[in-house]
Formats: structure tokens, sequence, C-alpha cells
């Protein structure tokens, strides 16, 4: 098929998809509801013309698929797909697109392909499918980009950048008959750096006294890690679990009729006592004025922690460093570290992506990685959404 034809039809495509009312299915079932989004077919459409457009042009070259065949969707697989992605996300790291919109593109190209597949859409599939992976495949990407590209912009979250005396501030004006259990919840983010879900899912046998270090296993994205803590945040954490033993939960909430509560309720519970908290202590002048749709919230825990992290290896030295980066590979099992020293490796070459000579990480970068691992990510870029570094690019004062 000509370039123009396969344009067209990828039209095709959505406007009948809009006629039928076919929506997008997520890996976990949910349906988009695209016909009551307007405009969402055309932007869709746009997207698979942008990839199509790339596909041709940029992708098939490399994998020397010169035949005009290839032009066409049918045609296309994982391999095609996967070097679009690894093409696109060049242009992420050198700025020139965000990983917000590589998103959009893989979700395009997924709508593409469901819509594709049906039985009474044949543009392109009359007795054969789209084959270019599945709500596996599709959530595997999105991963690498995550990996590989960080997260969207620190500045469109609501979840403002936070400091440890405003933690504490915070803290102090909880209230209410969960009172104590919310202050512990949030003690432990800030001693493990842990998400609100991860903390809440813990058990009493994930505080490893015997190395310092506190166990995260339920997090986003299946991560499971072992990070550092210090000894007056174990004894901490100890108290939290001092009546459980084993795999029991010490952060638990009860319902009206004794009932447990789940976790989605747990955690708004959490971020009611926190909503309510910060408007006590903006109200007594314990906190300051934030920018206009930023708001200190649960999260914004995690940032106090990444925070604190990062200021106390201030006055580390480039061995120093290294060290506590060593001792927190240490920690893993085998695979993890595997895993983790293969992504610090790919850092070090994105930082020396457009460099003639090939650098290390400067004192500065190093402290922001170890920073980053203990969140649980691996890139240096990605902790630019919980603290500001000491670097003349990062404004001190960002929330």
């Amino acid at each position: 098929m000509k370039r123009q034809e396969i344009l067209n039809k990828i039209g095709e495509v959505f406007t009948l998809a809009e006629e039928k009312k076919y929506s997008r299915i997520k890996a976990n079932g949910e349906v988009t509801k695209m016909e009551t989004r307007h405009g969402t077919y055309k932007t869709y459409s746009n997207r698979m013309k942008t990839i199509t457009k790339n596909i041709i042009d940029n992708v098939n070259p490399i994998l020397r698929r010169t035949k005009e065949k290839y032009n066409n969707p049918r045609f296309w697989d994982n391999q095609t797909v996967d070097m679009y992605v690894n093409i696109r996300l060049k242009k992420v790291n050198s700025g020139d697109l965000t990983v917000k919109s590589l998103k959009n593109e893989l979700q395009a190209l997924d709508a593409f392909r469901q819509f594709c597949n049906k039985k009474d859409i044949s543009t392109f599939t009359k007795n054969s499918k789209i084959k270019i992976g599945g709500h596996e495949r599709l959530q595997e990407r999105l991963r690498e980009i995550k990996e590989e590209g960080g997260s969207t912009s620190y500045k469109d979250s609501r979840n403002a950048k936070m400091n440890v005396p405003e933690a504490r501030s915070i803290i102090k004006h909880i209230k209410g008959p969960q009172s104590e259990q919310v202050k512990n919840i949030l003690e432990n983010i800030l001693i493990t750096g842990g998400r609100l879900s991860t903390v809440l899912l813990s058990e009493a046998q994930h505080v490893l006294t015997e190395n310092n270090s506190f166990h995260l296993k339920f997090q986003k994205g299946g991560a499971v890690r072992n990070v550092p803590i210090s000894t007056d945040g174990a004894i901490v954490l100890k108290e939290h679990h001092k009546s459980k033993k084993g795999g029991r939960q010490p952060y638990v909430f009860r319902k009206k009729d004794g009932g447990l509560m789940g976790l989605k309720s747990s955690m708004r519970t959490v971020e009611r006592y926190v909503e309510k908290a910060v408007e006590r202590a903006q109200k007594a002048g314990d906190l300051p004025t934030l920018p206009s749709g930023k708001d200190f919230t649960v999260h914004s825990f995690r940032k106090a922690y990444a925070q604190n992290h990062y200021n106390s290896t201030e006055n580390m030295n480039r061995d120093q460093i290294k060290k506590a980066i060593q001792h927190y590979l240490s920690l893993q099992n085998p695979k993890n570290r595997k895993q983790i020293e293969e992504r610090m490796e790919r850092e070090k070459k994105r930082i020396n992506n457009n460099r003639k000579d090939s650098r290390d990480f400067t004192i500065e970068e190093y402290r922001a990685l170890y920073t980053s691992l203990c969140l649980s990510h691996s890139r240096i870029d990605v902790v630019r959404h919980y603290i500001n570094r000491t670097i003349k690019e990062h404004n001190p004062n960002q929330r």
C-alpha cells in the first residue's frame, strides 16, 4: 500500500469505531468510554498516523524492511513496535518529546490494534489480525518508558514538594479517633520512603533489624526492594509492630462494624486525615502558602523523605557515596541486584549519549542516583519530581 492510502485507511478505522461506539479496553478490563469524550477518536487517529509515518520513515529502514508491504500495519510485529519505542525514547531523552506524549501514542496504537481485530472492521484485517502484542506487552512497554524516561513533569503534579519539618507540622495537627495509626503510617513513609499503599500492606516481618533495612514488597509495578533505614528508624518501626509478628499487618483500619477496611478505603482514610491536618497547620501559620494547583498531600511525605535523604549525602565524597550505593545493592536479592546494576549502566550510557568522551557520574549525580534508588527508581532525572537538587538548573524553592 502507498503511504497516503494507509493514512486514509487508519482514519477509516477510527471513524468506524466511533460509529459503532467501540472503546479501548485497558489491561484490567476497564473500558475507556471513548464515545463520551469529544474528539477522542480523532485524537487517536492523528496519533496513529504519527506512529505510522515514524515507522515508515525511521523504523523500517533500520530493520531493512524496504518492501512497500511493510508500510501496512498488518505486517508490523513486536520488533517493529519495540524499535519504534526505542527511537521515540531517544526523543524523550533529548527533550524533544514528553513521556506523557509517548504513552499516549502507545495507547492509540493499542486502540488501533483492538479496533482492527474486531470482526466487523476489516479495513486492514480481513482474514488475519494485527499482531503487535496485547495488553501484557503494552504494559511491559509502558514500564520500559517509565524506567527509561521517568514519569510526567513534576510541574503537572499537585503533590507539592515538602521538607521534614513541614511534614512534622502536619503530623502535629493530625486529630481524630484513628490519629495514632495515621501518624505511625506517615512516620513510616518518612523513614522508608515507601508509597502509602506499600506501607499499608507491609508486614511486621518487613522490618529487618539485623541489617537495618525495610522490605518494600507490595510496590507499584511489582518491584521488590530492601531500603536502608537508620537504627533510630528501625526502633520506631519496631515499636509500631510490637504487637504483631510475621506476616501480620500493623497498619490496619477497622470499619464501624469491626471488620477490616480494604486498601482503597484505608488509603482514603489517611488522605482525609492529612487533608484536614494541612488545613489546620496552614490556619496556624505552620505551613507556607503554596503556588496555585499545588497541595501538601500524603505523597508529599515521600518527597520529604527524598529531600532529606538527598540532603544527608551533601558532605559525602565520591568514595563514600559509591560505598553507600554498594551497601544498598548488597541488601537486594541477587536477581534484583543484577537488574538494578544493569539499569545503572543504562543510566550511565544515557548521560553520555551526546558526548564524544564517556565520563563517570559527578558526585552530585551519584547523590541523586542514590536517592533515586532508595525511591525504587533508577534514573537520576526522575528525582526532579521529588527533590530540589543543588544544581543551577534547579530552583531551591521549587514546589
